[in-house]
């Protein structure tokens, strides 16, 4: 085997032609890996190659590429910015479900949402961001949430921000339908009053109109500018972190911490830790913390 070029077991045949193994040298998972580093953050160390390979191989069939080297020269090109939308996309991993890691949402019942939906705040906006949100059942969440939590919710500015990179996930989120699979770990009895069956599809459900206009998508690039400004009352920033160097997970979560009100509250994802990261927030329950004074 030619040395530093290497033939994993995924067969592409575009166009109807014969089967062949597209090679996948060094250099080329090199400069693949650094352009989506430098483009939103994701670091794709050598542990990752086969799925960089696996993903990119779909994408090549579909474009009739036979080769990496000819990919990178699209890449290149002139539709280079489209392309690198369909790149990240998929390279991202987009695994979640409704009340995922559900003591998270226990801390936000009991110990967030009765200091937040105050009197005093009916004044101003209350924010949640959902950063990360991939394909909605994260926000949608929380919005069952609060509106379970308050009853007088309607006298109140709310919103959950959800934010993420993948377009695909953002398009599937907005449409707030999902399979009937997933419908269990919604709890009662925000199962009933939160969800409607579709006539049409017994095996899918829909998230109420109520929640969806609780909830508001939009792409957002973490590395980039942030299209909003706070203060941000809750961030959940969940098995996001683990995509990020140290150097950039530090400054994501610095930025977040400068939205967040005193005392206001970060959520991110059971095998992610700040401790080492930065000390702008505490840590005060299982991966959760909040802003330092």
């Amino acid at each position: 085997m030619q040395s530093g070029v290497r033939h994993f077991g995924l067969d592409v045949a575009p166009n109807g032609m014969s089967s062949a193994r597209i090679a996948f040298s060094d250099r080329e998972f090199r400069l693949i890996s650094d352009r989506i580093k430098k483009l939103c953050g994701i670091h794709l160390p050598e542990s990752k190659r086969m799925l960089v390979y696996s993903r990119l191989c779909r994408r090549l069939k579909a474009l009739d590429l036979t080769s990496f080297t000819d990919y990178l020269e699209l890449l290149d090109g002139k539709g280079a910015d489209k392309e690198l939308h369909f790149a990240i996309n998929a390279l991202t991993t987009n695994l979640t479900r409704f009340f995922r890691e559900p003591h998270h949402f226990d801390h936000l019942r009991s110990l967030v949402i009765p200091n937040i939906f105050t009197r005093a705040n009916k004044g101003r906006e209350i924010r949640f961001w959902s950063a990360g949100c991939s394909s909605g059942e994260e926000p949608y969440s929380i919005a069952m949430t609060v509106v379970d939590a308050v009853p007088s919710l309607r006298e109140f500015d709310f919103k959950v921000i959800a934010t993420d990179i993948d377009t695909d996930m953002l398009a599937q989120s907005v449409k707030g339908e999902y399979h009937m699979r997933e419908h269990d770990s919604i709890p009662e009895p925000m199962r009933s009053r939160s969800t409607v069956s579709i006539s049409s599809e017994a095996d899918r459900f829909a998230v109420d109109a109520r929640i969806r206009d609780l909830v508001s998508f939009e792409k957002q690039n973490l590395i980039d500018d942030w299209s909003f400004e706070g203060p941000i009352d809750v961030i959940f920033c969940r098995n996001v972190m683990i995509y990020f160097e140290p150097d950039i997970q530090k400054s994501i979560v610095e930025r977040m911490s400068d939205l967040l009100p005193e005392g206001g509250f970060l959520y991110i994802g059971h095998s992610e830790n700040l401790s080492r990261i930065t000390e702008s927030v505490s840590l005060v329950g299982s991966t959760v913390y909040t802003k330092k004074a």
